[in-house]
């Protein structure tokens, strides 16, 4: 495992509050809103038809790769949903690089002819 990863340390009482004032003023430094939270599982239908690449460790302990698999059931086409097993948090391009790299560089060939197609059929190319 990579050195700085740290899950013991990251769900300590210390570092808990220290995320939440860095989170805050991150907020504050970028214009976000402070009201009602918005969880990505109940946004992600509002994004599409962009494409959404979800790609997850199987051995992640810091977020359950569940999160991403209910992502990818609420999210609209076009989606694609990679686990990568026995990858931890942040490891999936250290444990398999070419795959990762197939990965990405195919969803995104395939979603500029997907669009491709869509602009010659409607004329607009």
């Amino acid at each position: 495992m990579v050195g700085a990863y740290a899950p013991k340390l990251a769900n300590s009482l210390i570092m808990r509050g220290f995320s939440a004032i860095v989170g805050f003023f991150f907020l504050l430094r970028i214009g976000g809103s402070f009201g009602k939270y918005k969880r990505s599982v109940d946004e992600v239908k509002k994004i599409s038809p962009r494409p959404l690449l979800l790609m997850h460790g199987t051995a992640d302990d810091l977020v359950p790769y569940d999160h991403s698999e209910r992502i990818y059931a609420s999210a609209l086409e076009p989606k694609e949903l990679w686990l990568a097993k026995d990858a931890w948090h942040c490891a999936l391009y250290d444990l398999y690089p070419e795959e990762y790299g197939n990965r990405v560089q195919n969803f995104v060939r395939k979603v500029l002819e997907e669009e491709s197609v869509r602009r010659k059929e409607a004329g607009n190319l």
